[in-house]
């Protein structure tokens, strides 16, 4: 699997094996876990979790983003385990970012965190209200809240429920770097105004994310990040020229955070991906994966729940390759007739840990999971 170019080559990770994992006569590399678990309703499906590659990634990433002096915000949806925040905020994290107050609000009750940012691709008014309870909740218990809002409009509803809840809330503006969504960089000064100008609402600073739009963009993927970086500390510059403090500049993404890490201005990456490893950061990244799905195969074809949890995995750049072997070789073929199961890498981590009940976790290569992880999804309901 081809991946996106990074300045001076690719940045490996130092826990990667020298080699690939061996393979058996038929090409299938050797499972992390040799012993035929047993059958679930009849498919054999299930998730495999590497925790020693898992403690790796962590620390080699965290050691990259503080090698450039900045903090690293972990998002939990590349992951939705709340023992991985833990490891994760153990290991230097400043806080958190979650999808849903829900999930914010799990996440801070197992794992004690005191610094959560609620943020989705788009802001929709109805969830403004269930932030606003959230945000009370958790500022009972010393937790601050910050809400990322993508539009201009819901600053002024979020400061009415802020208000009503009896909070002062944190707010990231997310800017429109080149993901179409978020704020149109001219739009930003304006929204930071009202946003000083609500004593209900604090501004915590502007917000990020780029992702390639085609497979000519994804192999220049460092150039589109690097942009990307840039506008966001010119637009925080001219937040602050106009008078307003604007403390946090945050690029989102695993692969964005090793280039923007790098750009003067920047303060914060907020990631997830990086942990867990999925094809597409292994390729850029060169750290190897730490989660596997592994599934049965019948007549060379995957086994229907395997292929389920892999099906929403593909990117926005190459929807057809949704999973690769563990040396990260794409599988758009069919497997060997031989095979009766297949370790698979997911192109994208997201999808699976949004699908999977269980994650089996294996302490040693070739041994059999000590313990089982449930990932936690936590959606909103529109009224």
């Amino acid at each position: 699997m081809r991946g996106p170019e990074l300045p001076g080559g690719r940045s490996t990770c130092a826990s990667r094996p020298a080699s690939p994992r061996r393979s058996d006569r038929s090409g299938v590399p050797r499972r992390l876990c040799t012993r035929h678990p047993a059958h679930l309703t009849g498919v054999f499906v299930r998730v495999l979790l590497d925790q020693r590659q898992l403690h790796a990634n962590v620390r080699w990433y965290h050691d990259a983003v503080r090698a450039h002096g900045l903090t690293l915000r972990a998002h939990v949806k590349g992951h939705r385990l709340a023992q991985v925040t833990s490891h994760q905020l153990a290991s230097g994290a400043c806080g958190i970012v979650a999808q849903t107050a829900r999930e914010a609000v799990h996440h801070a009750t197992e794992t004690g965190v005191r610094d959560v940012v609620i943020a989705r691709p788009s802001t929709e008014q109805w969830r403004l209200p269930v932030y606003a309870a959230a945000a009370r909740a958790l500022d009972a218990r010393g937790v601050r809240t910050t809400v990322q809002v993508t539009s201009r409009d819901a600053v002024a509803v979020l400061a009415a429920e802020a208000a009503r809840a009896g909070v002062r809330l944190g707010v990231r503006l997310e800017v429109d770097v080149g993901a179409d969504r978020g704020l149109p960089a001219t739009e930003v000064p304006g929204a930071a105004r009202e946003i000083a100008s609500s004593a209900a609402l604090r501004l915590d600073g502007v917000s990020g994310y780029y992702s390639p739009v085609d497979s000519f963009a994804a192999t220049r993927w460092a150039h589109g990040a690097r942009s990307a970086a840039r506008v966001l500390v010119e637009v925080a510059g001219h937040v602050r020229n106009a008078g307003i403090r604007c403390p946090v500049v945050s690029m989102g993404g695993t692969v964005n955070g090793l280039v923007a890490s790098g750009v003067p201005g920047v303060t914060e990456i907020a990631a997830g991906a990086y942990a867990l490893a999925d094809a597409t950061v292994a390729a850029a990244t060169g750290c190897a994966p730490a989660l596997l799905v592994e599934g049965g195969v019948v007549d060379g074809d995957l086994e229907e729940a395997a292929a389920d949890l892999l099906r929403a995995c593909g990117n926005d750049w190459d929807h057809e390759t949704t999973a690769t072997t563990p040396e990260l070789v794409p599988v758009r073929q069919r497997l060997s007739r031989e095979t009766a199961t297949v370790q698979l890498v997911p192109a994208h981590i997201c999808p699976v840990l949004m699908r999977a009940r269980f994650v089996d976790v294996v302490t040693h290569e070739g041994r059999e999971p000590t313990s089982r992880w449930r990932p936690v999804l936590l959606p909103e309901v529109e009224p």
